[in-house]
């Protein structure tokens, strides 16, 4: 299994991501986009600003990737994930999986999304116009 795992202060590329995922012996591509929205909760979102502990989360992505390859068929695991500021519109995370087939493909990706917001060390503050809010545990 190959993997890419990037923490990225610059605008994500899907077309990278889709890219590197393709291949001829897989059949399916997931790929999930989460883009930061304008409103939360009533809230008009200012921006979001992210930080990570960037050597723990590479680690804990292998974990991932590795618990994702022993439960799924499948041959590649990316995610790509902005630090800093980042405005409603733009992109915040890229993930990707690629497998023979799209059940893998799917189940796997949603599992990778569900484990990181679960482990991986990146915390994201939501800036609104009157104030701001931690929305994972304070770094």
């Amino acid at each position: 299994m190959k993997t890419r795992f990037e923490i990225l202060e610059s605008v994500l590329s899907i077309d990278d991501a889709n890219e590197w995922l393709r291949n001829e012996q897989d059949g399916g591509v997931s790929l999930f986009v989460g883009n930061i929205r304008s409103v939360n909760k009533g809230k008009e979102v200012v921006r979001i600003d992210f930080e990570a502990y960037t050597e723990m989360v590479y680690s804990e992505l292998d974990k991932i990737a590795q618990s994702l390859s022993i439960k799924y068929r499948i041959h590649s695991v990316l995610l790509f994930h902005r630090v800093g500021s980042v405005y409603p519109g733009e992109s915040a995370v890229i993930a990707g999986v690629s497998a023979p087939h799209r059940k893998d493909a799917f189940e796997a990706c949603i599992e990778l999304m569900d484990e990181l917001k679960r482990v991986v060390p990146i915390w994201k503050k939501e800036v609104y116009s009157d104030g701001h809010t931690w929305i994972s545990a304070t770094p």
